[in-house]
């Protein structure tokens, strides 16, 4: 209803009150201001949880590995224990499902030098590989196969497995230093593996060695392959 002035006539619209306030449209820079706090107050309250989270995962982690240290303290360590070497074992060494081992090589082919490499290396490992050749010419000289394994392995074998060792054997008929070509003792006694009586020969040793020392494994014939490939 339009307000009425005292002489009759339609006055028009009121207008607004003394200081009253009127809404104005935002201007860009406003509107700009606006975005910018929004996002710094996002930005703001993202990092915040950041930093929460790695803090919680942090405490996470400190909590198990206490709770690890002192569920240790209940359980005492498991020792290897090789039997004669018992006092050089470490009492921190903890049992591996699986063996570790050397090659039977120490620093001189002397019996003294293997007294002294074995004790040091039963200290890291539980298994030996030894890998000889076929002593073609003590065999071939006709010296028994028996005597050679008294004199040349029983001490050996004994010692190792006295120690702790797990044994393995793998027979060399190749040149230690070229793999093409057969052991230095074949060639100088002018025979070959393609012979089939020395062959026989080669599976008669391979078959004692396995019947007198039952080793843990055995390979008849290293690397044979690169000698049928020449």
């Amino acid at each position: 209803m339009e307000p009425i002035s005292p002489n009759g006539k339609d006055a028009g619209p009121l207008p607004p009150p003394q200081g009253a306030l009127r809404r104005s449209e935002p201007t860009v820079s406003e509107e700009w201001e606006d975005d910018f706090s929004l996002a710094f107050r996002y930005s703001l309250s993202v990092r915040r949880l950041s930093v929460f989270a790695a803090l919680l995962v942090l405490l996470s982690l400190v909590a198990l590995q206490r709770q690890a240290a002192i569920s240790g303290l209940d359980k005492p360590a498991t020792r290897i224990v090789v039997p004669s070497l018992a006092a050089d074992v470490s009492a921190q060494a903890q049992t591996r499902g699986y063996r570790m081992g050397w090659f039977l090589q120490p620093p001189e082919p002397t019996v003294a030098s293997i007294l002294k490499t074995m004790p040091e290396a039963a200290k890291h490992s539980d298994a030996v590989l030894i890998q000889r050749e076929v002593p073609w010419a003590r065999i071939l000289a006709g010296t028994p196969m028996e005597t050679i394994l008294v004199e040349d392995y029983d001490g050996l074998m004994a010692y190792l497995r006295g120690t702790g060792f797990h044994v393995s054997f793998l027979v060399d008929p190749l040149d230690g230093l070229d793999r093409t070509r057969e052991s230095n003792e074949t060639r100088a006694a002018g025979r070959t593996l393609n012979d089939p009586a020395l062959r026989a020969l080669h599976e008669q040793w391979v078959e004692l060695l396995v019947a007198r020392y039952q080793p843990d494994f055995f390979g008849c014939a290293s690397e044979i392959n690169s000698l049928a490939a020449r």
